[in-house]
């Protein structure tokens, strides 16, 4: 197997690239999105067209912790008020990424009470510090009472 890719992101910018490689392995013609969050390689450093992104020699994957943040409530509030919270979330996960912030969130487990209303949420976060993961919640105007990394997870029952 060739240790190239052929990297395709257009007729005009595609070409083979010397050591570089798919996640998967060395997979010819694959179209790839800008993931700078996890290669740190962007089709202008290696080269290419904007809209290309490959684990590429020199530019190692990014370092980011799994991180796991408490967000306690003062008072429930509805589904509809969480939503409008991850819409706002994710706004301000775009602004951070597009300042060069390395952070994603990855899912969320809602608290509620008996009456079904919204308590608080326990959300993983893959960023590049603590302080990443509270400059988020700073801006996005949500509560983050306590930030831990993510330690081994413990099986359940079978």
């Amino acid at each position: 197997m060739s240790s190239r890719l052929r990297v395709s992101g257009g007729p005009e910018t595609s070409r083979d690239v010397p050591g570089a490689s798919s996640s998967t392995g060395n997979t010819p013609a694959v179209e790839y999105d800008i993931v700078v969050r996890q290669t740190g390689a962007t089709a202008s450093s290696c080269g290419l067209r904007p809209g290309v992104v490959l684990y590429c020699p020199g530019h190692p994957p990014s370092n980011v912790n799994d991180y796991l943040i408490l967000r306690e409530l003062d008072e429930p509030i509805s589904r509809d008020d969480l939503h409008g919270a991850a819409e706002k979330s994710g706004e301000v996960l775009e602004e951070l990424r597009s300042e060069g912030v390395d952070i994603k969130w990855v899912d969320s487990e809602v608290l509620t009470n008996d009456d079904g209303a919204v308590t608080g949420t326990f959300c993983h976060y893959q960023a590049e510090s603590e302080d990443a993961v509270r400059e988020h919640a700073d801006r996005a105007g949500l509560p983050a009472t306590r930030i831990d990394r993510q330690g081994e997870p413990l099986a359940g029952e079978e």
